[in-house]
């Protein structure tokens, strides 16, 4: 009779025993879930350029233009500018711009493919009006960046407008030192952060270009643009 007693008290301590983990894990609250982060496959795609902006910086040499090229903010939009840089646009006598001295985006074509892992990066902006016509080489700008396998690289080769021949230059120029990196803002657009460092000017001096492109993806599919101007500029 006593060993009956004592098997049922065992019995009965062992239920409460798994009783009391089955209550305690029914009060664990499941951990929350992680948001997606975005790979790098979801840069692939065709964008639109809503937001262009040049810094000039660090200029050497040269006569009028490159010492005075800092004072001037080149931007399709100026308002936007004043709100992603409201700690250079305007301060001073550097970075001034104004509505009235937007340049106006005739093309404004992003491209960027991915292939096994390595971002490949192409834009060609087409410009007129505002302060871009005191440099008329800006008013075309096709850039090639060198591929990378991260969101960010090192090295563009860039072509310009060729006054002479109202075409791209003959031949490109090579920034291998160059910066840039590529952000996702999560929104369906990208932004782009790169300087172009040792860029020469029409009186032979040199700035550092920091250049800010913002462009919201318009598809998935991939076409590498071409080099060439394809809208009139007057």
């Amino acid at each position: 009779m006593k060993k009956f007693f004592y098997y049922f008290l065992c019995c009965l301590f062992l239920f409460s025993l798994v009783a009391c983990s089955d209550n305690g894990d029914s009060d664990i609250e499941p951990a929350p879930s992680q948001p997606d982060v975005p790979s790098i496959s979801d840069f692939k795609g065709m964008y639109q350029i809503t937001f262009f902006g040049s810094q000039s910086t660090n200029p050497q040499g040269g006569t009028f233009i490159t010492p005075t090229a800092p004072s001037l903010y080149i931007t399709n939009d100026c308002d936007e500018a004043k709100k992603l840089f409201p700690d250079i646009i305007g301060v001073g006598d550097k970075n001034q711009c104004s509505k009235e001295n937007n340049a106006q985006l005739l093309d404004d074509t992003l491209a960027i493919n991915v292939v096994n892992g390595e971002i490949y990066i192409t834009s060609r902006i087409q410009m007129k009006g505002g302060f871009v016509e005191m440099s008329s080489a800006d008013k075309y700008q096709y850039t090639d960046y060198n591929k990378t396998n991260t969101t960010s690289g090192e090295g563009v080769t860039a072509w310009n407008y060729d006054t002479k021949t109202k075409a791209p230059s003959a031949e490109p120029i090579n920034f291998p030192t160059s910066p840039f990196e590529i952000i996702n803002n999560n929104d369906g657009t990208v932004r782009i952060n790169m300087t172009l460092i040792g860029k020469q000017l029409a009186d032979k001096g040199t700035i550092d270009a920091k250049v800010t492109v913002i462009a919201k993806k318009i598809s998935n599919d991939y076409t590498k643009p071409e080099n060439k101007i394809v809208k009139p500029f007057n």
